[in-house]
């Protein structure tokens, strides 16, 4: 990863690399990437070293976007509507984009079928903006038609999921 480059950040999505320095962190230089988020406007500084651990990773590939519809589309399980915010939370906040992914799928199909709490429809608008801005960038698209096709994929998720009960 270098400066310039897109990459993930887990609680934000596509953020950039605005340099890569060298920083003087508990009395130590180290290498450091620069992170400029846009939303809220801010930059992070994130030792090379401890990057991935933190779950900085590139952009998936605009190849694996269909996997991630895929998870879309999938029927919610029962077992999956009971599961509590806090399990859709940690979801959302990690860096794999599949578990982001089955979060917004879970909570879309809980949110169609009962009124979500104030945290899960945080979640579920924070998860959709984090997917979208990465579907967003992987597909060269922008973020709105990204939202659509990630909605849409839901909404075949649900029917999916109604039509089992039946």
């Amino acid at each position: 990863m270098c400066a310039g480059d897109k990459v993930f950040y887990p609680s934000y999505g596509v953020v950039t690399i605005g340099e890569v320095t060298e920083k003087q962190i508990l009395g130590r230089k180290c290498q450091c990437y620069v992170i400029k988020i846009a939303s809220p406007q801010m930059n992070l500084i994130v030792p090379v070293e401890e990057a991935q651990a933190i779950g900085l990773r590139q952009i998936i590939p605009c190849e694996r976007v269909n996997d991630v519809m895929n998870i879309l589309q999938r029927e919610t399980k029962e077992k999956d509507l009971n599961k509590p915010d806090s399990y859709h939370i940690k979801k959302v906040k990690s860096s794999n984009i599949f578990d982001i992914a089955e979060s917004i799928r879970d909570l879309f199909c809980k949110n169609a079928q009962e009124s979500l709490s104030g945290q899960g429809r945080r979640y579920l608008d924070k998860g959709l903006s984090i997917l979208g801005s990465e579907i967003a960038c992987a597909k060269d698209i922008n973020k709105g038609e990204a939202k659509k096709l990630i909605l849409d994929s839901c909404e075949e998720g649900l029917r999916k999921h109604r039509s089992s009960k039946k």
